[in-house]
């Protein structure tokens, strides 16, 4: 019997570390996502900042009078 209970202990302590293991990887992965999340953010405001500067050039009257003047 004691075998047996030798065999369970050490089945569950292994189980358990192994799910701390995991758990540790886990939460190293996701603050390494979130670090390049902030770079990816800020490169996405900083292409929204120049499209909404492109979309300003474009509909501009000028800029269309200008475009008819240069197909003359």
């Amino acid at each position: 019997m004691v075998f047996f209970e030798f065999m369970l202990g050490v089945v569950i302590i292994t189980t358990i570390a192994s799910i701390i293991n995991n758990y540790l990887k886990f939460k190293l992965t996701s603050r390494d996502a979130l670090d390049g999340l902030d770079e990816r953010l800020n490169k996405l405001e900083d292409l929204e900042d120049r499209i909404k500067t492109l979309e300003k050039i474009i509909t501009d009257q000028n800029y269309d009078l200008e475009q008819k003047i240069n197909s003359l």
